[in-house]
């Protein structure tokens, strides 16, 4: 007889479900057996209630390992068994799951920030009992508690939203990061993220009707409930606030971090009541941003005294994390390839430096001012796209033990993989996924280095359904949908670039906007009709957009479409994008 089992089983526990839909218990089927293959008639979950008490019970006579059950907001354990055509039954496999709570848990807790300060503290006592906190940080940020991190996440525990119409927030289990009498030191981080920029190359948020209701780019929001109890929040009485040692950020320009800069602490003012992004508060259902991979150097050269040459071996985004054995000032410098011929403005070139020309505004410069030995130093409020850096001002001899890189993207599960016998499409299939990796940073992006790093929309209408073969993101992916429909105008036109911060136009290049049904229909593909049900309007407000373009271009080549076939490669090395195909295509 066969050996069954169950495994994959989802939700398992890691993100909410949202409030008020069923939840879909998945899994997969799995069989221990000599000759034919195990055919499933039929299986059963139960779920119990965080008291122990059965919630609901479902059995399912199918062959589609998937059943929806409703639940009310809370934590669960959920198990699920199966049985063969034969009759032979698999082993009980089990689980756990939450369901988010409503908007109204965040009702009387408000936001906080203050002009000039990035770093903010309290000291609390919450009680005996499980401790849970729900934070929203906006742009970056990270929280600890009694000195240690409430998780793995980087950059921001909100990502990017229009923040006017949704936040994300965050849900950590913190009952182990409390001491001995269930007390806490909070201590909140905060950077500029996509809400500010010191060169102005993000739009300033100002206190208007259409638009996030905030003139502070630096703010959070958080909670701590203890067995579902609110205890403590931002504004419970005991914050304090200051200047940190990041005394700039910027996700294009690098971060300056200076030892010696951070201010004296001092009572945090509240905001006025009210204050703050007016859009719903949403649980985030998918990975945060974390080092999926730490990188040694492949060779460190030195061509210029004073100057170190990092070769990482490839391309990925990502930070640097460093040690310094004395007092000094570094600067890391990061960019993609290296100097060469046919680059059209470098007249000269130095094959042994790195090449910046491509990043056009970007700084990528991450700066550390040490006023004594630092031990793997890494920037918090920035990313950038990299093979080398170049780093400067190094005290002696940089050794490859001082030095290695940290990949940063969506931490995704990879889903599918392919091995090939020639070793040119295993290098472009290998390349193809971490190109996609390096741009899933809570949305799709365009690029991880230069001066965008965008949801530029036609990057994910292309790479929509390979990413989704790829890996584990219809959660992500849906959350860009959810995006997408957030930036629906009233006339149902779309944006060239989700969120709609800076940059591309309204209406979209066709092929852009498409990203919404062919986002969908993705998601459809992957066994996710939710996103569809869910805003089926807005694809008909949006259809009906697109008829009226038509009538009013009068003829399909006549339809807007700026960008074309993106960047064809041009006939001669170094002149440019190449032709494009006529309109209409």
């Amino acid at each position: 007889s066969a050996v069954l089992h169950a495994s994959r089983l989802a939700p398992d526990g890691s993100f909410p479900a949202a409030a008020g839909a069923p939840v879909r218990f998945t899994f997969a089927p799995e069989a221990e057996a000599e000759g034919n293959g195990v055919e499933m008639l039929r299986f059963e979950i139960r779920v119990w209630s965080s008291s122990g008490a059965l919630a609901a019970e479902r059995q399912v006579v199918s062959g589609n390992p998937m059943a929806e059950l409703a639940l009310e907001p809370g934590r669960y354990r959920w198990s699920v068994q199966w049985w063969s055509k034969l009759g032979e039954a698999s082993e009980v496999a089990e689980s756990t799951v939450a369901v988010a709570p409503g908007d109204d848990i965040w009702l009387g807790v408000p936001w906080r920030g203050a002009s000039g300060k990035n770093e903010f503290r309290a000291d609390a006592i919450f009680g005996q009992g499980d401790a849970e906190i729900l934070v929203a940080t906006l742009g970056f940020g990270f929280v600890t508690v009694n000195g240690k991190e409430v998780s793995k996440d980087m950059l921001s525990y909100s990502g990017w939203t229009n923040t006017a119409k949704r936040v994300l927030y965050r849900t950590y289990n913190i009952t182990g990061l409390l001491n001995s009498t269930q007390g806490a030191t909070l201590h909140v981080s905060l950077g500029c993220g996509y809400r500010c920029d010191p060169k102005g190359r993000f739009p300033a948020y100002h206190d208007t009707a259409d638009r996030s209701q905030d003139s502070i780019a630096k703010l959070f929001r958080l909670q701590v409930r203890v067995d579902g109890r609110l205890s403590f929040h931002t504004g419970s009485s005991g914050w304090w606030a200051r200047a940190g040692p990041v005394i700039e950020d910027s996700v294009y320009g690098g971060e300056t971090h200076v030892m010696s800069a951070a201010g004296a602490w001092e009572p945090s003012k509240d905001l006025p009541a009210g204050w703050g992004p007016k859009g719903a508060m949403v649980p985030a259902t998918f990975p945060g941003v974390q080092v999926t991979r730490v990188d040694a150097p492949v060779s460190i050269k030195q061509p210029a005294p004073g100057i170190h040459v990092v070769d990482f071996g490839s391309n990925v985004a990502g930070v640097c994390s460093v040690s310094v054995p004395a007092k000094a000032t570094i600067s890391i410098r990061h960019g993609e390839l290296m100097q060469h011929e046919h680059l059209p403005d470098l007249k000269q070139f130095d094959p042994s430096r790195v090449y910046f020309g491509n990043l056009r505004s970007a700084e990528a410069n991450d700066t550390l001012v040490a006023d004594r030995a630092v031990k793997g130093w890494t920037p918090r409020f920035t990313y950038h796209g990299f093979r080398y850096v170049e780093v400067y001002g190094y005290p002696g001899q940089l050794e490859p033990g001082s030095i290695q890189r940290l990949r940063l993207n969506t931490a995704v599960l990879e889903k599918s993989g392919a091995n090939f016998s020639d070793e040119v499409l295993d290098a472009i299939h290998a390349g193809s996924k971490g190109s996609q990796l390096s741009n899933l940073m809570q949305v799709p992006t365009d690029c991880p280095q230069r001066d965008e790093r965008l949801g530029w929309m036609g990057d994910a209408s292309l790479s929509v359904e390979s990413m989704l073969l790829h890996f584990d993101m219809a959660g992500m992916a849906a959350a860009f949908v959810d995006s997408m429909v957030d930036e629906l105008g009233t006339d149902g036109s779309l944006p060239d670039i989700v969120p709609h911060q800076r940059g591309g136009g309204r209406p979209a290049d066709l092929s852009w906007s498409s990203a919404l049904v062919s986002s969908m229909h993705a998601l459809w593909e992957a066994g996710e009709l939710g996103p569809a049900r869910k805003h089926w309007e807005a694809v008909r407000l949006h259809v009906d957009n697109l008829r009226a373009q038509y009538h009013k271009a009068g003829a399909l080549s006549k339809l807007p479409e700026p960008y074309g076939d993106w960047c064809p490669p041009p006939k001669v090395p170094g002149t440019g994008r190449g032709e494009r195909p006529s309109k209409g295509f």
